[in-house]
């Protein structure tokens, strides 16, 4: 959630033991997001991935430019966050837009091709939506025009979205209220059909 990214061969979690420590994180950090690839891929594949924030900001990172390290290592800190802000989550870059939604239940969809594209460590991150005051990013993933969304809120309610009632927005604007969360409540799981 720090920002701290690390890439290591999978090959070092090979054992018979039931569980391996894979990062060393500092007091207060957590493990928000772990990805498989393939590096003999990424002449096909995009190998960059969005890295986004809960205070709605974010930036593609090359997943080419970080040096392989030991199983345990800590990794390196490749975002410049802001103060109070954390790391939510990260997107694959295979489609062209992404959907946009908050805990409180604004949804847009945008084009990654606005998104700013880096292989440098501590570059400083870029809006990508528009947020209320008590809100924040919940996730971002790349859009598939077909099919709808089934939103589940931490109060049990369930919600379905059509992805054709979605908005296609510019980056830095703010979402439409979609999902009607209460005061009090949250989304807390997606599903996708």
């Amino acid at each position: 959630e720090s920002g701290i990214i690390k890439n290591s061969s999978l090959d070092k979690y090979i054992t018979n033991r039931s569980e391996l420590q894979g990062i060393t994180l500092n007091d207060g950090d957590k493990v928000c997001s772990v990805d498989l690839f393939d590096p003999t891929t990424f002449e096909t594949d995009s190998h960059f991935k969005l890295i986004y924030t809960t205070m709605g900001l974010g930036i593609m990172i090359d997943f080419m430019s970080i040096p392989c390290s030991d199983r345990i290592a800590k990794g390196r800190n490749y975002l410049n966050l802001e103060d109070g802000d954390k790391v939510a989550g990260v997107c694959d870059t295979n489609t062209k837009k992404v959907f946009v939604v908050t805990t409180k239940g604004y949804c847009k969809v945008c084009e990654l091709d606005d998104i700013f594209k880096t292989s440098k460590r501590r570059v400083a991150m870029i809006r990508l939506t528009g947020l209320s005051e008590d809100d924040s990013v919940f996730k971002i993933i790349p859009f598939n025009p077909d099919g709808k969304y089934t939103f589940i809120l931490s109060s049990g309610e369930r919600f379905e979205l059509n992805k054709s009632e979605i908005p296609v927005t510019t980056r830095v604007s703010k979402g439409k209220k979609l999902i009607p969360v209460k005061r009090g409540s949250s989304i807390i799981k997606i599903r996708e059909s």
